[in-house]
């Protein structure tokens, strides 16, 4: 148990102390409020959804979301596996322990880091916002989940709260990604490559799907059912790819 600790503290330390997790973020948040200078350059009125619908459909953000889950650790196993450390580790405190705790933190560091990106732009959007929100003013998102949990006009902390937990499930789903196609071709390039050519497909292949986990940061889009479907479809995809994963680097290490 003291062995697996102090393996995931040290996961931990090289995700933090790792410029890529900063340079990640900072340029996710960069892209994000890029198109909010506007607003503050004229002195631009609005309502927070109002605010909030600028970064995340005016930006290039979403285009480019999958790579900034990737870019801080889930390239990790092709380190440990080029280096020969993997082997030490797993001698350490096993096979499926090491398995286990890699396929735990690289899902960390994207949802952490995703969660901070949409948390950070919703606190800059409330510290914008001018005017109350309406009914009127909500309008827009009348076909959204978040019209129909009521937390449009009323509560919108809730909503807030809410959209960093979908941040967090995004950011986790598309690191595990890159771990996923780590484990098959270790090799850095395609492992930061890949999740972005994916990513990419699923937006043309499943355009207007409410099954595309393209759409399943926002939660804007009308053709969403609830809510709930959209962290329920989510877990399974992290679930899906932790389990990828985790036997992906099972057979590696026993070869």
């Amino acid at each position: 148990m003291k062995d697996r600790r102090s393996c995931i503290k040290s996961d931990f330390r090289r995700i933090f102390r790792s410029p890529r997790f900063y340079l990640a973020l900072g340029i996710s948040l960069a892209m994000l409020l890029r198109p909010l200078e506007q607003v503050v350059r004229y002195k631009v009125g609005g309502t927070f959804l109002e605010m909030l619908s600028i970064p995340f459909a005016l930006s290039d953000f979403m285009p480019f979301a999958a790579i900034f889950c990737v870019l801080p650790f889930a390239d990790s196993f092709c380190e440990d596996y080029r280096s020969g450390y993997v082997r030490a580790a797993a001698l350490r405190v096993g096979i499926k322990r090491y398995a286990w705790q890699r396929c735990l933190t690289v899902l960390l560091s994207g949802a952490l880091l995703m969660a901070a990106a949409v948390g950070i732009t919703l606190l800059v959007c409330a510290f914008l916002t001018t005017v109350p929100e309406t009914e009127e003013s909500a309008q827009f998102l009348r076909h959204s989940v978040w019209a129909k949990m009521g937390v449009l006009t009323e509560r919108q902390w809730i909503m807030a709260i809410l959209r960093v937990f979908l941040g967090f499930l995004f950011g986790g789903l598309w690191a595990l990604a890159g771990l996923t196609v780590s484990v098959v071709m270790p090799n850095r390039y395609v492992t930061l490559a890949a999740p972005f050519a994916i990513y990419q497909i699923l937006w043309f292949l499943l355009e207007g799907s409410a099954f595309s986990p393209v759409y399943m940061l926002r939660g804007d889009s009308n053709f969403l059912p609830s809510f709930q479907f959209i962290v329920v479809w989510q877990l399974f995809l992290n679930g899906l790819c932790f389990l990828a994963s985790y036997t992906g680097i099972k057979r590696r290490l026993a070869e």
